[in-house]
């Protein structure tokens, strides 16, 4: 017997250890609670984007292409140069004593040219590539504010999905704290079969709701992280509460000013600035003359290794000018690939005046749209103040006809659902006019 208890202990020592290491482990490896304010999570969503990082690629490149375009002005310049070794083979074969010495044999060359294409429609082709390179920040600032956006719902959700955690369990506490109340009374025979079966269904009816939320929550925990790049099961601390008092109420008057600041409008009209800017480059590269201009220069010495093919009475170079005209013609007729190649473009320029008149259109639309909802959304959030205070107001009432013997337990059971109903309603309004202002935002910027 103590040979056995002896090893029980052990064997209970050990499972104690693994535990505690384990536990410990743990415990190091998740670290206290990361805190976590609204404007580091921008940041670092902004850091973390893969995207993003695209879109600002671009727009590297499309900077690389706007410098380079300056530099058209610059004509190109080639250098080159060379050392030939020549011999004649027949002669020095039936006639070895004509071979010349090997001092002749030799020969350097050399030449630098110039060329510049002259394009009359360089300062057209600039503005293409600036309009380019717009186009490009558009995109970066138009994305970074969609994920801006898209971060602060997650943040606000996730804040408001928290309270209402927090109203279900105290709501389950208070389930539970009565239960223990109506089970001593039970015991002592005050209180009916009905009562504790009652008070047992109340304790226990909101637990798989509970379970739900706090599942949905860690998914939107785990989505919040891999949008910041945190590693899966990092704990997290938001920090920055809900203020709703200090939402503003804006009105058409304060935002229309700002629609002509609205991305998707300006970058419309970008689009169809550069239609009219590729139909006037196409147009003037099929049907417009080219002019190119060439300057070279070009010099040798022959005999290479004797001294005096280096004096400068045997000097020999020569400089060449040239021009060229270019005049393209199958644009001029219809049916040829040039022609039909004009004619698209004709159609991209009338694609994206059709594309600038609906979104100008749109957008007004579009933010009264937003302005009105929000404005309905206040009034729900106002109503839903109302509703609380009368569920609080008869949770009291029913409560007090409990403790004195005169409600029943079902109803006193009823009115803290409904109650706990309207807590959790007041939440989801005040969090769907967060959401209306953070689209309201998105569009115009900062109201």
């Amino acid at each position: 017997m103590k040979l056995w208890r002896l090893v029980m202990k052990s064997k209970v020592q050990t499972l104690l250890f693994v535990f505690f290491t384990v536990t410990n482990l743990s415990a190091l490896d998740l670290g206290a609670p990361l805190p976590l304010s609204l404007e580091n999570a921008q940041q670092q969503v902004l850091e973390h984007s893969p995207t993003l990082f695209r879109a600002n690629l671009d727009l590297e490149v499309a900077l690389r292409d706007q410098n380079a375009q300056l530099k058209s002005w610059i004509p190109g310049v080639s250098a080159s140069g060379g050392v030939r070794r020549s011999s004649p083979l027949l002669s020095a074969l039936t006639n070895p004593a004509s071979a010349k010495p090997e001092t002749q044999l030799w020969s350097l060359s050399g030449s630098v040219d110039l060329r510049l294409n002259w394009n009359l429609n360089l300062s057209l082709e600039e503005k293409r590539e600036a309009l380019v390179t717009q186009l490009a920040r558009l995109e970066v600032q138009a994305l970074e504010r969609s994920l801006v956006s898209a971060l602060k719902k997650q943040y606000y959700q996730i804040l408001g999905a928290e309270a209402s955690i927090a109203l279900q369990e105290e709501g389950m506490q208070l389930a539970q704290t009565r239960l223990e109340q109506i089970q001593a009374q039970f015991d002592r025979g005050l209180r009916s079969d009905l009562e504790l079966l009652t008070a047992k269904i109340a304790a226990s009816r909101d637990l798989p709701v509970l379970e739900r939320a706090k599942a949905d929550q860690e998914k939107r925990f785990t989505t919040l992280r891999q949008s910041l790049g945190l590693a899966p099961n990092s704990p997290l601390v938001l920090t920055t509460p809900l203020d709703y008092s200090r939402l503003p109420l804006p009105t058409w008057e304060e935002t229309k000013d700002k629609i002509s600041a609205h991305i998707d409008l300006i970058r419309a009209t970008l689009r169809h600035e550069l239609s009219q800017i590729n139909r006037e480059l196409g147009r003037a590269s099929r049907l417009g003359p080219g002019l190119g201009i060439s300057l070279g220069w070009s010099s040798g010495l022959n005999p290479l290794l004797e001294p005096k093919s280096w004096s400068a009475e045997r000097w020999s170079d020569n400089l060449s000018l040239g021009l060229s005209l270019s005049v393209p013609l199958d644009a001029h007729w219809e049916g040829t690939t040039g022609n039909l190649a004009l004619q698209r473009l004709d159609v991209e320029v009338k694609r994206t005046q059709s594309n600038l008149e609906e979104v100008q259109t749109r957008i007004p639309t579009e933010i009264q749209g937003l302005l009105l909802d929000l404005k309905v959304a206040r009034s729900q959030v106002e109503w839903g103040l109302l509703s609380l205070n009368l569920q609080e107001q008869n949770y009291r009432k029913v409560l007090e006809g409990f403790e004195r013997g005169k409600t029943p337990l079902l109803d006193l059971e009823n009115a803290r659902q409904e109650l706990q109903k309207a807590k959790i309603t007041q939440e989801s309004n005040r969090l769907g006019v967060y959401f209306l202002f953070v689209d309201l935002t998105s569009r115009l910027g900062s109201l």
